[in-house]
């Protein structure tokens, strides 16, 4: 058997297995809106809060709700946490 055949069928169900989730994330309202949402609540979070425990519980009690269960609010903040992060870490300078 081939190697390169077998890491290339594992990529493939992981890949798989990813856009799977997604898509019931999104199906379950996740969607670029929430993501917005939860951005503008992490940016307060850093404010008041000393601990990201506190920070991240504090952005997913905000966004969730009736129509957004709590699996999907939390991956909102994690993906709104990420975009914080590119936005305030300085540009990679390389000579």
């Amino acid at each position: 058997m081939n190697i390169f055949k077998a890491i290339g069928r594992a990529f493939v169900g992981i890949g798989k297995g990813i856009l799977a989730a997604l898509r019931f994330a999104e199906k379950h309202g996740l969607t670029d809106d929430l993501v917005d949402l939860a951005l503008s609540h992490v940016a307060t979070a850093q404010v008041k809060f000393i601990t990201n425990q506190e920070r991240f519980d504090y952005v997913v009690g905000r966004i969730q709700g009736p129509f957004v269960p709590e699996s999907v609010a939390r991956l909102a903040v994690e993906l709104a946490g990420q975009r914080y992060k590119d936005a305030i870490s300085p540009p990679d300078v390389r000579p």
